[in-house]
């Protein structure tokens, strides 16, 4: 038996708590909210919204696909839903939560990328680029947008269009340092050499802690014959991100070629 009266002043409490960022709190309230009434649409709003705060994909999205059918005609919620599937690897529910989101509010941008990176997952990279590129009209001078599709003409081989976007996008946002590593690997497909070393050690002034751009950086100059050169950068990320599993793999790899040549001479 449903009492919608104590639902409303658990969720009285729960909408208090998150006001406060109790958030802990406000999920216990919400709980016991939905528990006194399963339906209050209120309630499974709030706590779709507290579940993706804590990253729990699957339960956050159950909540909301329950609060978007109770409420069908809200766009927002059928982008939460959307997000909390996207992050639960759910992409073909996703990417229909999505299209019915942007099927209510066409022009948000910031959906249109969701999507697009959705499509990108699924390797629909034609698909992606007409979502990216629908943002970018809405939202010209968004960082993000460059980026996307300097991502997705990268992975679609178009790699001067590639770094076009991406030097747009580090223009707009230059403390991107993952711009920076897309924009090198089109550099390096375009035989661009200096150009792809200069963008990875770009990237890593701009965050030391961006393992791809040590990665990248150690890995190119290794194949360019550089062999001290790598193997500095390889130490020295790995002084930046001494956790870093893959640097660490990268540079016993260096440690041992360079011992093979040690005793090849």
């Amino acid at each position: 038996m449903t009492d919608p009266a104590q639902a409303r002043d658990f969720f009285g409490k729960a909408l208090k708590a998150y006001q406060e960022q109790r958030f802990d709190a406000a999920h216990k309230h919400c709980q016991k909210a939905l528990k006194a009434d399963p339906a209050f649409f209120d309630a499974l709003h709030l706590h779709g919204i507290l579940l993706l705060n804590r990253q729990d994909w699957r339960a956050a999205a159950a909540a909301l696909k329950r609060a978007s059918e109770l409420q069908p005609a809200r766009a927002e919620l059928h982008a939460q839903h959307a997000l909390a599937l996207q992050q639960a690897g759910r992409l073909d529910e996703a990417r229909t939560a999505f299209e019915r989101a942007l099927a209510l509010q066409p022009e948000q941008a910031p959906w249109l990328c969701q999507l697009g990176k959705v499509l990108v997952d699924q390797e629909r990279f034609d698909e992606a680029y007409e979502k990216f590129e629908a943002a970018r009209r809405l939202a010209p001078a968004d960082p993000a947008v460059h980026y996307f599709l300097g991502q997705t003409e990268y992975c679609r081989g178009n790699h001067s269009a590639a770094v076009a976007f991406l030097e747009t996008a580090r223009r707009l946002d230059p403390a991107n340092a993952f711009t920076g590593v897309v924009l090198g690997r089109a550099h390096t497909a375009l035989n661009e050499q200096d150009k792809a070393i200069d963008a990875y050690r770009r990237a890593i002034d701009v965050d030391a802690h961006c393992i791809g751009a040590w990665l990248n950086l150690g890995n190119l100059l290794g194949d360019l014959g550089r062999a001290d050169e790598a193997l500095t950068t390889f130490e020295e990320g790995v002084r930046h991100n001494p956790d870093a599993m893959l640097l660490l793999c990268a540079l016993a790899e260096d440690y041992e070629r360079a011992n093979r040549l040690d005793e090849a001479e």
